[in-house]
């Protein structure tokens, strides 16, 4: 079924940041830079973490305010094209007996029509009434940077109620590809 994500975008979320800063406890602190590779089907978020290792997310359903998601896999590089092929659907052609590092998997995706899109992430997670939430400072190429505050859980009615104590309710839910496709969408224009 995957778990249900509830994300916004902004220049401060001041607020939100502080009620999750004063009010739960911290489960981990990370800086780590993501490439993004956005084309093909919208439901499939393709990333590359940090270099290493390729990750799958499928979007599954939208269910009130919160996006479903499902972790379909992730591949240490190097790899085969066969291991990738087994792992993942929707990949640009990979020659199976061959080994890709990241740069040739970044070169097939772009060579197939996706956007390489860096993102650069400092993250802090909390444990919050059964659900994870996180504040990141992200940013996304010269000039773009913004703050992002996340939940995600399985139980809805949690979910729901942490996202009204946060004073996220007026917000409107933006996952990653939302909010680099509109960044992209702005550059062109």
């Amino acid at each position: 079924m995957g778990r249900l994500e509830f994300r916004v975008f902004g220049d401060d979320l001041g607020n939100s940041r502080a009620t999750l800063r004063q009010g739960y406890r911290v489960r981990g602190h990370e800086m780590r830079d993501d490439l993004y590779l956005l084309g093909g089907d919208p439901a499939l978020v393709f990333k590359l973490r940090g270099a290493s290792a390729l990750d799958l997310k499928r979007h599954v359903a939208r269910d009130a305010a919160f996006d479903r998601w499902e972790a379909v896999g992730c591949v240490t590089l190097p790899a085969t094209g066969a291991d990738l092929a087994a792992t993942f659907t929707g990949l640009p052609p990979f020659d199976p007996a061959r080994g890709h590092d990241a740069e040739a998997v970044v070169a097939a995706f772009v060579h197939a029509g996706h956007r390489a899109i860096p993102v650069r992430k400092e993250r802090t997670q909390y444990e919050a009434d059964g659900c994870l939430a996180e504040i990141t400072r992200v940013s996304a190429g010269p000039g773009v940077t913004s703050w992002t505050v996340a939940i995600e859980g399985e139980d809805k009615a949690a979910l729901e109620d942490l996202r009204q104590r946060l004073g996220l309710t007026a917000f409107q839910n933006v996952s990653y590809p939302q909010w680099l496709g509109a960044l992209t969408q702005r550059e062109r224009h």
